[in-house]
Formats: C-alpha cells, sequence, structure tokens
C-alpha cells in the first residue's frame, strides 16, 4: 500500500500525491521523475486576511501566544502559491536554541529571534542537566504543534487538510556554555508524533535536488 494511502488530500493542491511520491524518492536518495523543486510566492490578492495586530507587554508574551501561532500558520497556508513540490506547512516555533531550553536553559526574545541564557559554566556540572518532559518550552511547543495539528485539518471540507505537518525545526545548540549533553536523552515524540502526515520533507524554501 502507498504511503500517501494515510495522508488526508491537501487542499489547494491537486497534485500532492505526486509530490509527496517525489520527496519520498528524494529521501530514498533516489529520483522518481527528476529532481525535488520546491518554490512558493505569494498569492494576489491574498485569499484570506492575515490575523491582526494586538498589542503585548513582551516581545515574550507574543512569541508564547499559541493562537497567534495558530491563525498565522493558517494564513500563511492560504495565502501563499506552492509550486513544484512545495507543500504547505505549519511551523510552530520558539527561537533556534528551544532545543536547549528543554534541558533547562532560559530564553531572551527580541520581535525577530531568540537566544538561551546559559547553564552550564564547567563541563564536569553538565551530569545534573536533564530533560524533562514537565519544562515549560517542551509544554509550550507540544501545545503549539497540538494546535497548530489540529486547526490544520478544519479546512472548507472535511475530507482535506490546510498543512502538511506542523513540526519546529529544533536542534541542540554547538555553544560549549550551553547545556546541551546529547540528543538521546529527549524522547522521539516530535519525530514520530507530531507531525500532521507522520512524515519529512525537505526543508529548503527554493530547491533541493539529489546528486
Amino acid at each position: 500500500m502507498s504511503r500517501t494511502n494515510s495522508i488526508i488530500p491537501l487542499e489547494g493542491v491537486p497534485d500532492w500525491e505526486q509530490r509527496l511520491a517525489r520527496q519520498d524518492a528524494f529521501w530514498d536518495c533516489a529520483v522518481l521523475d527528476r529532481p525535488v523543486v520546491l518554490m512558493t510566492c505569494p498569492k494576489s490578492p491574498p485569499e484570506c486576511d492575515w490575523p491582526a495586530d494586538k498589542p503585548y507587554a513582551s516581545h515574550r508574551e507574543r512569541w508564547m501566544d499559541t493562537d497567534r501561532v495558530v491563525a498565522t500558520a493558517v494564513a500563511n497556508a492560504r495565502n501563499t502559491e506552492y509550486l513544484g513540490d512545495a507543500l504547505p506547512r505549519a511551523w510552530p516555533n520558539l527561537g533556534p536554541e528551544v532545543f536547549s531550553a528543554f534541558f533547562g536553559m532560559e530564553m531572551e526574545y527580541t520581535a525577530e529571534t531568540s537566544w538561551g541564557i546559559p547553564i552550564v559554566e564547567d563541563w564536569d556540572d553538565v551530569d545534573h542537566v536533564r530533560f524533562s518532559e514537565d519544562n515549560f518550552y517542551w509544554k509550550k511547543l507540544v501545545e503549539m504543534t497540538d494546535a497548530c495539528s489540529k486547526q490544520g485539518g478544519a479546512c472548507t471540507t472535511p475530507a482535506s487538510a490546510t498543512f502538511t505537518r506542523a513540526a519546529t525545526p529544533w536542534r541542540p545548540s554547538a555553544s560549549p556554555s550551553t547545556s546541551i549533553p546529547t540528543c538521546s536523552r529527549v524522547p522521539k515524540r516530535f519525530d514520530a508524533c507530531l507531525t500532521m502526515s507522520g512524515r519529512r520533507t525537505p526543508t529548503s524554501t527554493t530547491s533541493s535536488t539529489t546528486d
């Protein structure tokens, strides 16, 4: 049975099965009929309104607003043309060092980005650093991801979805003063359970080919 049989059809992407098949071939280090090409551009005019701006007490409060994240993800999916093999996807995002925050590091936020406040000054003390599912940032990202995944299926037709996945592009920090001992201490929930379709897609927003 084809892996696409378990995927909900995508709104506005009639050839979604072919696009997924090409991406499956990409991850198998193969080429189906041509290299994978991902291209996007804004629709003109937009299909729906973008979420209205609202006041926040701080940049951090804005980043933590799950409703804003979901509304922006849906508007972005519906206001974008997906060309070639591109597919709409949500991006719950708490910043580039959120993986470190899962291990107890606090985050500082600006309007555009964030960074971690180191908690390991001496690698001899690193053994006290542990991942916990009670961690605030982990729980917030799970909340955002679940909300995006739920909203992604609440479309104009019951048998279709707005976007293919709702997962953050998370990775450990390389800084020796942060709190990352090993990836193996983190459950595989984001890799297996927190995606709309349960599959991976090339991360480039322009193009991707196999050599």
